[in-house]
């Protein structure tokens, strides 16, 4: 598949990911376009976790060792592990729920070694309806409030923080998990990672 790209100028200018500003550093592997190469992953990654489907499921857990696949050497060559702390940006719906999605967490744990820092720093406040289900997509702030912090595994980041989704759509989640960082953590090197960025042709 490659290197991680840079959101360059040329990306921000169409405001596509129109939550992201010229000083954000952000990479992605793969496009997600309509009728795609990478469709078929994305939308099996995103299977419900309740799918009474066996095969949906069994779908859902080969696109997460897909994902992981694709993105090991890619982040083996963007990230020094010993110097940054990975953060999963966390799913929609809160830990308790049945509907709880740990996907962006188990991709991160087959693609990374077994040393790097990852961390569920960021933990949901209440159930919000998941973007890709919902025609009115959050804002960042409206995102970024429903945010709290997980005492026990925030102190001592890494000055490199990357933070990772499987999606960069406008740009939301990733920018209210960068504000409510530095926030609560202080200024560090936020760096965005995504498995693929949404392209509307």
């Amino acid at each position: 598949m490659g290197n991680l790209i840079r959101i360059d100028e040329a990306a921000l200018h169409d405001q596509q990911h129109w939550s992201l500003g010229a000083t954000d550093e952000c990479y992605y592997l793969m496009e997600y376009t309509a009728r795609g190469q990478g469709n078929g992953l994305i939308h099996n990654l995103k299977m419900p976790v309740d799918s009474r489907s066996p095969w949906e499921l069994c779908w859902k857990e080969a696109a997460i060792e897909e994902a992981a696949c694709l993105l090991r050497p890619a982040l083996c060559a963007l990230i020094d592990f010993g110097n940054t702390t990975i953060v999963p940006v966390p799913p929609s719906k809160v830990r308790t729920s049945p509907l709880y999605d740990d996907r962006i967490l188990r991709i991160l744990k087959k693609a990374c070694p077994l040393e790097a820092d990852i961390r569920e720093i960021i933990i949901a406040r209440s159930d919000m309806p998941a973007s890709h289900e919902n025609a009115v997509r959050p804002s960042a702030i409206h995102i970024r409030n429903n945010y709290t912090l997980d005492p026990a595994v925030s102190s001592a980041l890494q000055e490199t923080v990357v933070i990772f989704d499987d999606i960069l759509t406008a740009g939301n989640h990733f920018s209210a998990c960068k504000r409510f960082l530095r926030e609560h953590c202080g200024p560090r090197r936020y760096v965005g990672v995504f498995l693929a960025r949404r392209v509307f042709l």
